[in-house]
């Protein structure tokens, strides 16, 4: 674990060309389904599902630190690029995307 929990509850979709964002109350993990109730609310709003679709496509972003699973079940950690450069972390990444919006939102 580092700044945040490690995953997002954010869910997208591609539902006949249209993206369906979902956010939950949890990970979709078996001891999360079986033993609790959760709730998953589809985000209507198209800038809220815009903004919650950037957080999975940084995730998903190939200069973006990550763990990739192996076709044997094992887990690797990609920290450097095929250059030997090191990868943005995630979490640094969203914190200063919110910083920006802060910047921005009070000189507006």
């Amino acid at each position: 674990m580092d700044k945040f929990l490690e995953h997002s509850r954010i869910f997208r979709f591609l539902n006949g060309g249209d993206n369906d964002v979902v956010i939950g109350s949890a990970d979709m993990m078996h001891r999360n389904l079986d033993r609790r109730v959760e709730a998953l609310v589809h985000l209507r709003d198209a800038d809220i599902a815009r903004q919650a679709s950037a957080v999975i496509d940084l995730a998903l972003d190939p200069r973006i630190a990550a763990w990739e699973l192996q076709p044997d079940g094992t887990w690797l950690r990609r920290i450097t690029d095929a250059d030997g450069k090191r990868l943005a972390d995630y979490q640094d990444q969203l914190i200063r995307r919110h910083a920006q919006r802060n910047v921005e939102a009070q000189s507006a």
